[in-house]
């Protein structure tokens, strides 16, 4: 996923966009897939639903994200 957004790219969009963002259901899918509902609070006052899918990948030590697919949903 590194490889996808720059890091100042990625930050600028947390930083700029984002008031906050709430964990609202998580869910194992399969030993490398979990599906994890959020909840976002931009800083415009919107509120988003996003049900989202990461595929991860084993290292040596850690678990990295390879895959991230999401979709809209209500909460």
């Amino acid at each position: 996923m590194k490889r996808a957004v720059s890091f100042a790219k990625y930050q600028k969009w947390w930083s700029k966009s984002v008031e906050s963002i709430q964990i609202l259901d998580t869910q194992s899918l399969n030993e490398y897939q979990v599906q994890i509902k959020l909840l976002y609070t931009m800083t415009n006052g919107k509120e988003i639903c996003s049900l989202d899918t990461f595929t991860l990948e084993k290292e040596v030590n850690s678990w990295l994200i390879a895959k991230q697919s999401y979709r809209g949903c209500s909460h």
